[in-house]
């Protein structure tokens, strides 16, 4: 996926959580075989992180590459949100229902 497609999914995405006015959604994200700049990554993880923070009550995500667990390391550390990484779209979703 190119730089100005992914930002468009991102945004698309966000409006989206922002639409649906619950503020305890369960989101799962699935970046598998996506590959973008990494200012764009920082920037967009920073952008959503604040969104989901506001608009959710867990965040789970599939298909990060161990470039990919640094930078989600550090938006987590300084976001407090606690998105959790995982190898298996079904664990993924166990947990979020937990």
């Amino acid at each position: 996926m190119l730089d100005d497609e992914l930002r468009d999914a991102i945004q698309e995405a966000n409006e989206f959580i922002k639409s649906v006015e619950i503020n305890d959604n369960l989101i799962l994200v699935d970046v598998s075989n996506s590959s973008s700049s990494e200012k764009l990554t920082v920037e967009s993880l920073k952008e959503s992180a604040k969104i989901f923070k506001q608009y959710s009550k867990k965040v789970a995500v599939i298909g990060v590459t161990p470039a990919q667990q640094v930078i989600l390391t550090f938006v987590n550390m300084f976001s407090g949100l606690g998105i959790k990484p995982f190898e298996d779209i079904q664990d993924a979703k166990n947990w979020l229902v937990e």
